[in-house]
């Protein structure tokens, strides 16, 4: 049984609800631009991960997450190979995903941050403060394995 505080059912009548609210999320385009990997984390605390793919993409974030102020809020990305790297900073904690470089360069940013405020939103309803004190990895099972790959899968939205 998870330890998620939510419901599934009102997880999905809040997407549903902010779906409608604001624009429809589709399948992920084959042009570029899939999101293939998100973290949650407190400084370099991972507190919750999720990626379905194989490749070094924690060992890169890791990397990346020493670099970062999470003192200071905002939005950052930055292009590593073939890959975009994105995230924001709210309330001490780092919001990070991965995706695809878009060659076309549509998207490039507006569907990863739609998706990174996707699971601010999600993650700070399920644990509030709780996230300030956590152990590395607390979250991931119930956030990483439930909230996140229902997240991942909508990763381009209709303009």
């Amino acid at each position: 049984e998870s330890d998620l505080p939510l419901s599934r059912t009102s997880r999905n009548l809040r997407s549903q609800r902010r779906s409608n609210a604001t624009k429809k999320m589709a399948a992920p385009s084959s042009k570029g631009g899939q999101l293939l990997y998100a973290l949650i984390s407190r400084g370099k605390t991972v507190l919750a991960e999720y990626t379905d793919q194989a490749g070094n993409f924690p060992t890169v974030t890791r990397m990346l997450l020493g670099k970062i102020d999470d003192s200071k809020p905002g939005r950052v990305s930055y292009v590593y190979d073939q890959y975009m790297f994105h995230y924001t900073v709210f309330d001490g904690l780092i919001y990070l995903c991965m995706a695809d470089a878009d060659p076309s360069g549509q998207d490039r940013v507006r569907v990863p941050y739609a998706f990174l405020d996707d699971i601010k939103e999600e993650f700070t309803m399920a644990y509030g403060e709780r996230a300030q004190t956590a152990i590395a990895f607390e979250m991931n099972q119930s956030f990483g394995a439930e909230v996140c790959p229902q997240l991942l899968w909508p990763a381009h939205i209709d303009g």
